[in-house]
């Protein structure tokens, strides 16, 4: 519950400015100390904002402990706004190790603040903890990494450059946060805690393949995107085989979880868990198209053409939101549902409307993701085959540790065969310098 409150302001808490400075073509000093210091402007207000009106949203959701718990990760704000600038900086000049250095030294960071917490019987703290000591030391590392430094400048002219850009952006965000939230505070205000908690769980998992795969691989082509912004056919080119490359890491990823959906949740959270089982089943699919679709934005992005994702996002967002609303009256299976349903009726108007910039046909993408479709039913017919086999006095944990090498092998040997240029552009991908 205190997470979706926090989360727009940290979606939005460069106001758009990280990707237009990785798409402007020569950032003067001036606009640059001039983004940094908004940004900082922008998170001390949200910082108190949020600090200042933690009762007014525990009072709306009839849960006052979440007055202290909003309060303190609130404090994350204001290590995201030197950060975002500094980060983008170094997205920029393809210095992709820092980043991830200071990334997984955070993330190892606040897990063992959680783990610390959690076994003292802290409860929520322990989550609390998790997100924010984490990006407090990432931050800290990203400043060390970089190079840049800010000077004492601020100039509204010098913010011009970005104003259409960034202000499109943030609109962007704003809008995408409602219907990505929307559900979470729709289940929250009206099913309760428990519901929300299930219903949290599997989609967590379903956003996993796209924050694991489809975010890091976004974030290191954008760069390379925007060098292209002016060569459409080499920037198609590129993008095919970015989304080729996702389509044969996530679509047997998510494959496999709906194919062991039950023993994994189950085994791996408990038999407590056991509503959320169809929740992730409903799911898995959403994953899948949103892992694809969400380099959409790169497109977006990358030509400065951030005016057309609002508009689509615009007329998207309040069906979306109507979904929500409509599979209510069924409960969060219901909305689960409705969720998949609208996310698949829109997956070829929301993709057409950017692959037309940069002139990529339907045909040309159907024909990119057909080899990874193939691969990731082929995973899941092998793990149903295997469990079917199984006794059941086999305990689900065991179903799953059973289940891996099984999934894995398969995989492997399936993408011998149908993902030989997906695997190749992952050994280059990996290998990534400036060009």
């Amino acid at each position: 519950m205190a997470l979706v409150v926090t989360r727009l302001p940290l979606m939005i808490n460069d106001l758009g400015t990280a990707s237009g400075v990785i798409q402007h073509e020569s950032p003067s000093m001036d606009m640059l100390s001039s983004v940094f210091w908004m940004n900082i402007i922008f998170a001390v207000i949200s910082t108190v904002l949020i600090f200042a009106g933690a009762p007014f949203v525990s009072q709306f959701y009839g849960e006052s402990s979440l007055t202290p718990a909003l309060r303190a990760l609130s404090l994350v704000l204001l290590f995201s706004g030197p950060r975002s600038l500094l980060q983008a900086l170094l997205e920029r000049e393809y210095r992709f190790a820092d980043i991830a250095r200071a990334e997984l030294v955070g993330a190892a960071a606040g897990t063992a603040a959680a783990l610390f917490l959690a076994l003292k019987g802290k409860g929520v703290w322990s989550l609390v903890a998790l997100n924010v000591v984490g990006p407090a030391i990432a931050s800290v590392l990203i400043w060390t990494a970089s190079q840049w430094r800010p000077c004492m400048v601020f100039k509204w002219s010098a913010l011009r450059g970005l104003a259409r850009y960034s202000g499109s952006l943030t609109a962007f965000n704003i809008l995408n946060f409602l219907s990505r939230n929307a559900d979470n505070v729709i289940i929250g205000r009206v099913l309760g805690a428990q519901a929300l908690g299930y219903y949290s769980l599997a989609y967590t998992l379903m956003l996993y393949p796209l924050k694991s795969v489809s975010g890091v691989i976004g974030r290191g082509v954008l760069p390379t995107f925007a060098r292209l912004q002016h060569d459409h056919v080499s920037f198609k080119r590129e993008f095919l085989e970015i989304a080729g490359l996702t389509a044969a890491l996530t679509f047997p990823m998510m494959f496999a979880l709906g194919a062991m959906c039950e023993p994994f949740t189950i085994g791996v959270f408990g038999e407590q868990w056991r509503p959320a089982v169809v929740l992730i089943l409903i799911l898995t699919p959403v994953g899948m198209i949103q892992s694809i679709l969400t380099f959409n934005g790169t497109i977006y992005q990358a030509i400065g053409r951030t005016d057309r994702q609002l508009l689509v996002e615009v007329i998207f967002t309040p069906l979306v939101i109507a979904s929500f609303v409509f599979g209510l009256r069924w409960g969060i299976a219901g909305v689960a549902g409705a969720y998949m349903a609208m996310s698949l009726a829109l997956a070829l108007p929301s993709a057409m409307a950017a692959y037309g910039l940069i002139g990529l046909s339907s045909r040309e993408m159907v024909k990119t993701l057909t080899r990874p479709l193939g691969a990731g039913m082929t995973v899941a017919l092998a793990l149903l085959c295997f469990q079917a086999v199984l006794p059941r006095s086999v305990v689900p944990m065991m179903v799953v540790i059973l289940a891996v090498p099984v999934g894995l092998g398969v995989y492997l040997l399936t993408a011998r065969r149908l993902l030989a240029p997906e695997l190749e552009r992952f050994q280059g991908l990996i290998r990534l310098s400036p060009p």
